[in-house]
């Protein structure tokens, strides 16, 4: 008996998981493959970020969901290579043959190029970035509990949400919510009054595919709770403490939440080959496989199927949930040699909440607005959420934030306290921060930034714009000067508790390129975060000035000598 096909899927997200349910009885062997052994319910991860929900509420564990499907089984892994000339996906764990391949690897933030937005903005893809995003918000209200200065904690309690689609529209609602309702009751000494959300959007309305009538309501809703909606208005770049629109104009904003596009995530090396669609996505034909390689199926955000005019389906959970059920069809039907079946997207409709009490709702013909749409969201949102548990919880929590207008998730826990223990255990910040107050760190902490970085990955390069400060937590770099025949020069590698940019943030100029070797994290200081480290640490403006005088040195030697490597204390850039 000739052994069954093996369909590898990777990405456990709606189109993924639909597509694993689907051929439940086909004859083949299903193996579902993702970074994170959890399907998230996305609709709701603004819900976290705003303290309405608990996160394993929206998270529900893959191995549970496949119990009851025989033929198919979970591996955890991150996809590192997909070879589709040899059929297998090599991942951090290992590698894994297939038959026939099925890419529902999701989408990610896109930032249109703009580096300043990237860097310093918080986005709400998953759920680490919700749960990011949740400890900070409640963190800025700590933090201005504390602020002694009315212009710091004006900067502190003001939220900018880029991208007035459903997720921005939905998230300003719930912010607006969770400061008017719940922490004005919790800071009894702190004017929560003076809060203040932006919603921008580049184009001149919200909810663009909604009805005009439905947008407008939208709007008069979120404007009623408070929320500065900006038609029109697009933002250029993001500084420490403001923000730059395309007028000119400079705003004081704390936090950037962006919510304005996302792109295909070409998650591995291999996927370039077939690209071809907008934004990262990858070009299907009518049977949601990629031409030229008829055994992998692109299914989800990631792929590119027109929809007819040159237009692409829209990034959505209805989308990716039909895709994955006729991959799965067609996928079946080649087992069994049958033909396939093209596919037709069947609009179902699309909605949004606005708060307490008010939703729009847009399907076909049918248009609703106010409580009655309100409670049409709260429906179809509590059924399509996996796993009973779940479901009765976010309920409980929901009726419980109904009544009693209280949020019991305000917790301010995960990867920013990790970080925060990470920081202080680096032996080289024990002896710089016992110089800080403890109101120094509160008023430091909020501008610094993570930054993850890949082997060879730049940096900084030579003589270009450089304004940050940045400490190494974990991996290493390397510094590279041009020397005076124009050839290269490794200058040093720097470790974890070294540092680099100093030069950057004193002259506006990097003095040097700073290349990645390792995989690994920084922290970030804009400039006026590493002038008042300076100015607040002896310690800091000591070992600054004593590197830059030793790589100065080291630069401009006539015979430089081998890269040294800076451990505890280093610097340059």
């Amino acid at each position: 008996m000739a052994a069954q096909p093996t369909v590898l899927i990777v990405g456990a997200g709606f189109a993924g998981l639909s597509c694993a349910k689907a051929l439940a009885r086909a004859p083949v062997r299903t193996i579902l493959l993702d970074r994170n052994n959890y399907h998230q319910f996305s609709p709701l991860l603004y819900q976290v970020a705003t303290s309405a929900v608990d996160s394993s509420d929206i998270a529900y564990p893959v191995r549970a969901i496949l119990r009851k499907i025989p033929n198919a089984q979970f591996r955890l892994g991150d996809v590192e290579v997909v070879d589709l000339e040899r059929r297998t996906v090599r991942t951090d764990r290992g590698s894994i043959s297939y038959d026939f391949l099925v890419l529902a690897c999701g989408s990610t933030s896109t930032y249109f190029g703009n580096e300043s937005i990237a860097e310093r903005s918080y986005a709400m893809k998953t759920l680490t970035d919700s749960l990011l995003l949740r400890n900070h918000i409640l963190s800025r209200f700590e933090s201005a509990d504390w602020a002694v200065d009315e212009r710091a904690r004006k900067e502190l309690l003001t939220f900018a949400i880029v991208g007035g689609g459903p997720a921005g529209v939905e998230c300003a609602g719930a912010l607006a919510e969770l400061i008017a309702r719940v922490l004005r009751r919790d800071f009894k000494e702190l004017d929560t009054r003076a809060a203040e959300i932006l919603l921008l959007q580049s184009g001149p309305a919200l909810l663009e595919p909604f009805a005009p009538k439905l947008r407008e309501a939208a709007k008069r809703k979120l404007e009623r709770m408070g929320v500065q909606v900006l038609l029109n208005t697009r933002v250029v770049e993001v500084r420490d403490g403001e923000i730059q629109l395309a007028d000119g104009t400079v705003r004081p904003v704390g936090t950037v939440i962006w919510t304005a596009g996302v792109e295909g995530a070409l998650i591995a090396e291999g996927l370039s080959e077939i690209a071809g669609g907008a934004r990262h996505t990858i070009k299907v034909g009518p049977t949601l496989q990629v031409p030229g390689n008829p055994e992998v199926f692109v299914i989800g955000d990631l792929a590119a199927f027109d929809a007819g005019g040159g237009h692409q389906l829209p990034q959505l959970a209805p989308v990716a949930i039909q895709e994955g059920l006729v991959a799965a069809q067609n996928i079946n039907a080649l087992a069994r040699n049958r033909p396939l079946r093209q596919f037709a997207y069947r609009d179902k409709g699309i909605m949004a909440t606005v708060g307490r009490n008010t939703a729009v709702v847009q399907a076909g013909p049918v248009r609703m607005k106010g409580r009655i749409g309100w409670l049409v969201w709260l429906f179809l949102h509590l059924v399509s959420i996996a796993g009973f548990r779940n479901r009765m919880s976010i309920m409980l929590n929901w009726t419980w934030n109904y009544f009693l207008r209280d949020r019991p998730v305000r917790l301010v826990i995960g990867d920013s306290d990790r970080r925060l223990e990470r920081l202080f255990q680096l032996p080289y910040l024990h002896r710089a921060l016992p110089d800080l107050t403890e109101a120094d760190l509160v008023a430091m902490w909020s501008r610094l930034r993570w930054r993850q970085i890949r082997p060879g990955e730049v940096i900084l390069r030579e003589e270009e714009p450089a304004t940050s400060f940045f400490i190494v937590t974990s991996g290493e770099v390397e510094i590279e000067v041009a020397s005076p025949d124009g050839a290269p020069h490794r200058l040093a590698r720097i470790g974890p508790g070294g540092f680099f940019g100093e030069v950057g943030c004193l002259t506006g100029r990097s003095d040097g390129t700073i290349r990645a070797t390792t995989a690994g994290e920084l922290i970030a200081f804009e400039r006026k975060g590493f002038i008042e480290l300076m100015a607040h640490s002896p310690v800091v403006r000591t070992d600054v000035e004593a590197q830059m005088r030793r790589l100065h040195e080291l630069k401009y030697a006539t015979r430089p000598g081998p890269a040294v490597t800076v451990g505890q204390s280093g610097g340059h850039g």
